[in-house]
């Protein structure tokens, strides 16, 4: 954490996980992000990500979307979903198949592999 918001980056790779939650019926998944110091990633050879990632039921942990960077829009872009997000914060939504299953309990997480402390 830094002031007040989760934060990853190549000295603190990892996963943040959000506990899980009982439901039965449709799940949404919304979240602001940002990527400070932009210029500094790389999207091939070191190949900085960021994926998110949700389970139901405790079961295996499927990829909804891996963010890799863009350099020709200087944007992280989703391999999924084609959403975007870059210095400013954005709001990321995940709704629809399989979240539209869920029976039980649904968890989600973000996973970092980013190559320098300075990304």
């Amino acid at each position: 954490m830094r002031h007040g918001e989760a934060m990853t980056n190549g000295a603190s790779d990892g996963m943040l996980a959000l506990a899980p939650v009982d439901n039965d019926g449709p799940v949404t998944l919304s979240f602001d992000i940002r990527a400070e110091g932009l210029r500094n990633f790389e999207g091939s050879t070191y190949g900085d990500s960021l994926s998110v990632q949700m389970r139901l039921d405790n079961s295996d942990w499927q990829t909804l979307d891996t963010f890799v960077i863009d350099e020709h829009t200087d944007t992280f872009t989703g391999d999924q979903t084609g959403q975007t997000f870059a210095g400013q914060a954005t709001t990321l939504t995940y709704s629809g198949g399989v979240l539209n299953t869920v029976d039980g309990s649904a968890q989600f997480r973000l996973v970092s592999d980013i190559s320098a402390c300075d990304e």
